[in-house]
């Protein structure tokens, strides 16, 4: 016999279906074009950081 099944109390179905609609009214699955906006101007800046961080340690590392 295997203790999977045996590691708690199984929720009511009634519980199970208020979740998933809580979960469903809560957040759509589609995006906006301004979240996806959004994010492609925090990657550009994520990576204009990355490469001014390793232009500097460049030039420190020329300086010794």
């Amino acid at each position: 016999m295997s203790l999977i099944g045996m590691t708690g109390v199984e929720p009511d179905d009634s519980v199970v279906q208020r979740c998933r609609r809580v979960a469903s009214e809560t957040r759509s699955p589609t995006v906006s074009w301004s979240e996806v906006a959004a994010a492609w101007v925090m990657a550009a800046v994520g990576l204009a950081g990355l490469a001014a961080v390793c232009l500097v340690v460049t030039a420190v590392a020329q300086l010794w």
